[in-house]
């Protein structure tokens, strides 16, 4: 509603929340196809494989799209939002242009930002050294062998990066 209240009074524009939504519907959906291996587990004989290959590239294009849509929706209002709120900080469209790469403001975002992913995962190794070391549980076996042993690992990444918050 707030995307559409900002586009009415011209403060916002849908066209980078629409070219991420397709990038997000194109990685998610591509994420889904390359599970093609995995899709025979759930195959039901009692129906035809034509059918059955169908329905899941329905469900596959289905999901992406639904996905793709929770960032198109937001975007075009976060976007001014953003800008109200921060007026001295680097525009969200300017991140990925050349001179918005080359600013210290985005040197010095990604260099916390790769700092705050280190402490992040030092401490959950540290929780898990320690929990494990005082007899407590820890599911920390859990299977992702299935998403790294598709065709195309790096997919999965991407497509699951898109929708990070």
């Amino acid at each position: 509603w707030l995307g559409i209240q900002l586009t009415k009074s011209g403060e916002t524009s849908w066209g980078a929340a629409i070219k991420l939504g397709v990038l997000a519907t194109v990685m998610l959906f591509l994420q889904s196809l390359n599970d093609w291996p995995l899709w025979g587990a759930a195959y039901d004989t009692k129906e035809t494989y034509s059918n059955f290959i169908l329905l899941q590239i329905g469900r596959a294009l289905l999901i992406a799209v639904a996905s793709a849509l929770t960032i198109t929706l937001v975007l075009p209002a976060a976007e001014p939002l953003y800008r109200n709120s921060q007026p001295n900080r680097l525009r969200l469209r300017k991140i990925f242009t050349l001179r918005g790469l080359r600013s210290k403001e985005f040197f010095s975002s990604s260099v916390v930002g790769l700092c705050l992913a280190a402490a992040h995962i030092g401490f959950v190794v540290a929780f898990y050294v320690v929990a494990t070391g005082l007899g407590a549980w820890a599911p920390q076996e859990l299977n992702y062998s299935d998403s790294v042993n598709t065709a195309f690992p790096w997919i999965s990444g991407i497509a699951i990066g898109l929708l990070a918050p």
